[in-house]
């Protein structure tokens, strides 16, 4: 095993001096080695046991876009992948070297950001991931295929410990331009056994926002969502790609000793165009022993590891990845727990661990010994649920419910069912079932004007014992019939009656009452020689056209006009002499502008008083 980590460190060392001397891809501190010049021998298994593998983790079945063959074959696809690290300098990314994989030539990502629109076409192929088009999602697809230069590093682990992780940065070309347009995505998923028991894992993404189960991508971290896993780098130094994440930690639970497969894809969304990237931190894939939690009996020590502890306390052995951290915990002398029991009264009497008893109990006192094999204090209380009576009146059609049942109908019942406690109980129930009433009005007149403003209502109900009326909502009265006058500044007006019988059944019954604007309003009396009265002349807000007749009790005419604006003074139009003191009778025809082509006509009697 020691021959196996120390040759690995020497290809690792020898890669990273490869990457020092090539001039591909090296801008300030970042350089990057693509996998077109990696030594001629190297596969991707060469490629993840020296540059990705850590502690704890064996690997098998490594392939790159589905092959295991030599990386550097001379295609397209080769470029995708490469090795990158920061040198002795430290740059933006937070992580100073290991694997970059990329849609597009992974020699272009180092160097001044001082390309809007970074591509690498020179990089490309035709190998698909249903996995990342999941990721990217319909509603960001424009056309073409939807997952475009697509590179896939997988292969089969084995852990020695419960829980694995990596170290990772995302970046792209499409910050922050086609953020919510073009999602490029990546992905890390995982199959195999579920620690936690039921379904395995089958392609679970592990790569997530932190505390979320929402993937990494374009539409989802950036300067607006998610902001503090994201960095701009416009004017960056090192980085060619706009913006990317932080460092993030990828984390799986595991079953210790089991075979996995882990994917690790990314993939342009819909075109081939700006590009993107994940950089994989060198050696950061690693098994990590979970967090040791334990408790103790007071009292008690705790061996932990080659240390004898037996306080309370957190303790650590080791370091760095290969640490164990214990959190301990001692229980209190005689601790003490409660513990309820409720029964139906037909239970009695009730056994507890030895004690039986026959009534309900509070706080009895029990000593047990806990969990822990440690001695506890138990207050045990012990409640009885008795059989329960209601009676019930509800208005007919309504339905009353107990206990998840239904009830509708007039009657006594007995309802058995199981309590919150898991007991049996008896509920019994009387329900009377009482009539509701039909409410039902009458309004008179059903229509308002200017001439006409005093409404009356009437109460038609049937089987109600009160009512109570409301117009626009507020509280008229409880009278069977009601009279208001019309408030003139509103269109219309809402008259509510509510109806109700003894057991507060009610019904509602509801009319709209509508002010008419456009009504034809003719006096009935003028008299010329008093101020404010002294003519006759008809109103309306709608007369389009109009021509009025005034006759005496001959018959004689005495006045003829067609102009709306012109009222009868009480003159003989003809004579110019002033009429008598008397009844004259009017025809007047008329057209309204809301119907305009139907003319009416109104006849009345007017009384000029002199």
């Amino acid at each position: 095993m020691r021959e196996q980590c120390g040759h690995r460190r020497i290809l690792y060392l020898l890669l990273l001096a490869v990457v020092v001397v090539t001039p591909v891809g090296v801008r300030g501190q970042l350089a990057i080695t693509p996998g077109c010049e990696f030594p001629a021998n190297w596969t991707p298994d060469s490629l993840v046991r020296n540059m990705l593998l850590g502690t704890g983790v064996r690997v098998s079945n490594v392939r790159l876009n589905g092959s295991s063959g030599i990386i550097n074959n001379g295609s397209d696809s080769c470029g995708m992948i490469g090795i990158f690290t920061t040198g002795e300098h430290e740059t933006n990314l937070g992580i100073e070297a290991g694997i970059i994989l990329a849609n597009g030539c992974v020699s272009g990502v180092a160097g001044v950001n001082d390309d809007e629109m970074f591509t690498a076409w020179d990089c490309t192929c035709s190998y698909r991931s249903s996995l990342l088009e999941e990721i990217i999602g319909d509603e960001y697809v424009i056309g073409w295929n939807i997952a475009n230069d697509v590179v896939v590093l997988e292969f089969d682990f084995i852990p020695t410990s419960d829980s694995i992780e990596f170290e990772y940065v995302f970046g792209s070309e499409e910050y922050p331009e086609y953020v919510y347009s073009f999602n490029d995505a990546f992905g890390f998923f995982i199959s195999g056994q579920n620690p936690y028991g039921g379904q395995p894992y089958v392609n679970k993404n592990i790569a997530l926002i932190p505390n979320t189960d929402m993937p990494i991508t374009i539409n989802n971290v950036n300067d607006r969502d998610n902001s503090e896993y994201y960095i701009d780098n416009t004017g960056g130094e090192w980085v060619q790609y706009d913006g990317f994440t932080v460092p993030l930690t990828a984390a799986a639970r595991v079953v210790p000793n089991t075979t996995y497969h882990l994917i690790l894809a990314l993939a342009d969304a819909s075109d081939w165009a700006y590009d993107s990237g994940v950089l994989l931190k060198a050696n950061s894939l690693t098994a990590i022993v979970d967090t040791i939690y334990d408790t103790i009996c007071y009292g008690e020590c705790y061996q932990f590891v080659d240390t004898t502890v037996c306080d309370d306390g957190m303790y650590v052995h080791g370091e760095g990845r290969s640490s164990v951290t214990l959190f301990l915990h001692v229980r209190e002398s005689n601790a003490t727990s409660y513990q309820n029991d409720t029964i139906a009264q037909s239970y009695l009497p009730w056994s507890y661990e030895g004690l039986t008893y026959t009534m309900p109990v509070m706080n009895d006192s029990v000593m047990l010994t806990d969990q822990y094999g440690c001695d506890s204090l138990v207050l045990y209380s012990l409640y009885v649920t008795y059989a329960t009576y209601d009676s019930v009146q509800i208005c007919k059609g309504e339905v009353y419910e107990l206990e998840g049942q239904q009830f509708s109908e007039k009657g006594d019942y007995v309802i058995v069912y199981v309590t919150a406690q898991g007991c049996d109980s008896s509920h019994y129930l009387h329900l009377d079932v009482a009539r509701k009433p039909e409410a039902r009005m009458h309004v008179e007149p059903d229509r308002a004007d200017v001439e006409c403003r005093e409404i009356k209502v009437y109460d038609q109900s049937k089987w109600e014992t009160t009512r109570s009326w409301y117009l626009d909502g507020e509280y008229m009265g409880n009278e069977s019939t009601m009279v208001f006058t019309y408030p003139i500044e509103k269109d219309s007006v809402k008259l509510t009656l509510v109806s109700f019988t003894g057991y507060e059944c009610r019904d509602t019954a509801e009319a709209v009452v509508y002010y008419d604007r456009c009504a034809l309003w003719v006096p009935n009396v003028f008299a010329p020689e008093l101020e404010g009265n002294d003519r006759f002349r008809v109103a309306s807000a709608c007369i389009e056209e109009m021509e009025m007749w005034i006759y005496n009790r001959e018959g004689m005419q005495v006045f003829h006009t067609t102009n709306v604006e012109e009222p009868w003074d009480g003159t003989n139009q003809r004579t110019g002499e002033k009429c008598p003191g008397g009844s004259y009778v009017y025809t007047i025809n008329y057209l309204m502008t809301n119907h305009p082509i139907t003319k009416k006509s109104k006849t009345g009697m007017v009384m000029l008083m002199r």
